[in-house]
């Protein structure tokens, strides 16, 4: 019998390493893997060595000049594809389940048929963990591709087939965009496409909406309630009943509590209530901590002060109706101009005419409104008029003397209706050329404050304060406001 040069250096190893390289390893012998498949590193002519694992031998895949004793490979070729014998390796493929067909994916070069593992050299196996699908079996109608052309059940006639859809996430549903012809279901497949993402569990028509910017429940709308603000196992429901409420973060007053919603894909608190005026109705209406604060509940303390606008108009004649319309709601004012001071240059009278003069004090703020109805709220009114000539009578005409000043609270449009007129019990005198004027009044409906016809004035939204004189002296009247001049909140003590 011819000993082989791999014969010989398996022999030669096993007299050269003996116990000392290979012996201390849990091995069968001193050239065999070990259970797992793999070698430890070894000594060998005095230097240390890799080995690989063939058919069950560790050794070398080509003979090594270096290493004359290491024993090279049966099955594994040279990294130049070449046998130990000089021929070609040729490949192999993977034949788990036996049908003498491999799989593509798990496949290597050898140089010879390994015997330790199956191995067929012709490959095409769709499924290598069942004999009965490989590209020689026969199509059956089952929903499997058993002859791996990449078709299913395409032997059977085409009014067997139907459509079933990949459901790659497993949730029931099918993806629309990739449908499947078979008589019956195949693996990973269901007979619906009502999936919208089939890659995530998470979105089919029996989820419930998260909170995430996506559509999960299918149904073309993105973060639409009820909602779920975490995943189901955290049991948090946006829009079921209590569990909607909430606290704002900073929030104060009526926008302190809130309802869970949706916002840019984050459950947030939004508050039930956005700030507004401020009201007479002990609540912070307007967010700012504080309760019934004036300017909008009382109105203002100083109607010569921040956010109120004073304007200055002037009639000649008789603009009708004054007595039933706010003064700013008259037209044909011959003169109109804002007041930034409460010493008022208001004109010269000049004899044979009937002048009339307005103040129209008004919230700054567009929109805004004084919520007048807070008990025993009132206003206060000194006020001195003073002219510069010396006059012709007193405040009235002859014996008629006009009951002035008249001031008008106005709301809604200022028209019938929609005012408040508070006339002085008794007309005006003139003090030498000075009149002093001064009342405080609660703001009530009865007498002397007399309302217009109609329905009257909402007083939780009065827009305006107006007051009109009708002197009949001739000079230049200056009319000049005590720094008291305003709203007072409890009129019964001053």
């Amino acid at each position: 019998m011819k000993c082989t040069r791999a014969l010989a250096c398996a022999a030669l190893l096993a007299l050269t390493l003996g116990s000392a390289c290979l012996s201390k390893t849990a091995l069968d012998g001193p050239y065999r893997c070990d259970d797992a498949g793999a070698c430890p590193a070894a000594l060998v002519d005095g230097q240390a060595r890799t080995f690989a694992c063939d058919e069950g031998l560790c050794c070398v895949p080509e003979f090594d000049p270096g290493c004359p004793h290491c024993p090279v490979c049966p099955t594994l070729p040279s990294s130049q594809a070449l046998c130990p014998d000089g021929g070609k390796a040729f490949r192999v493929f993977e034949d788990r389940d036996g049908d003498r067909w491999g799989q593509d994916s798990v496949t290597r070069l050898v140089c010879a048929r390994p015997r330790a593992s199956k191995a067929v050299e012709q490959s095409g196996d769709c499924d290598d963990t069942r004999a009965d699908i490989n590209p020689g079996a026969r199509d059956g109608c089952d929903g499997f591709d058993n002859n791996c052309n990449g078709r299913f059940d395409d032997s059977e006639p085409p009014s067997r087939l139907r459509n079933f859809f990949r459901d790659a996430d497993g949730d029931g549903y099918g993806d629309p965009a990739t449908p499947v012809e078979s008589c019956a279901a195949p693996p990973g497949t269901t007979n619906n496409s009502a999936d919208c993402d089939d890659n995530s569990v998470r979105a089919s028509p029996d989820a419930g909406e998260l909170c995430n910017g996506q559509d999960d429940n299918c149904n073309n709308a993105v973060d639409e309630g009820p909602l779920l603000d975490s995943l189901p196992s955290g049991a948090s429901h946006v829009g079921v009943g209590a569990e909607l409420s909430c606290v704002v973060p900073n929030g104060r007053g009526v926008c302190l509590s809130g309802k869970k919603e949706c916002r840019a894909a984050n459950v947030q608190c939004v508050a039930d209530f956005s700030a507004s005026l401020e009201h007479c109705n002990g609540v912070d209406d307007d967010c700012d901590g504080l309760v019934d604060e004036a300017p909008e509940c009382g109105g203002p303390e100083a109607l010569f002060g921040p956010n109120v606008r004073v304007t200055l108009r002037r009639f000649e004649g008789s603009p009708a109706p004054f007595q039933r319309s706010c003064p700013n709601a008259l037209a044909g004012a011959t003169e109109t101009r804002v007041v930034t001071s409460n010493v008022v240059a208001a004109g010269t009278v000049a004899a044979g005419v009937s002048s009339i003069f307005t103040l129209t004090f008004e919230p700054l703020a567009s929109g805004a409104t004084w919520d007048l109805t807070a008990p025993n709220g009132g206003l206060r009114l000194p006020m001195t008029f003073a002219f510069s000539g010396t006059p012709a009578s007193a405040w009235g005409d002859g014996g008629a003397r006009v009951r002035t000043p008249v001031a008008y609270l106005c709301g809604g449009d200022g028209g019938v209706g929609s005012l408040a007129r508070l006339v002085p019990s008794e007309p005006l005198a003139l003090l030498g050329n000075a009149t002093r004027f001064e009342s405080v009044s609660t703001i009530t409906a009865e007498l002397p404050w007399l309302f217009g016809v109609s329905s009257g004035i909402d007083l939780s939204a009065v827009r305006s304060l107006s007051l009109l004189i009708r002197p009949t002296s001739v000079g230049t009247l200056t009319w000049t406001f005590d720094p008291s001049f305003g709203f007072v909140r409890d009129a019964g003590a001053n």
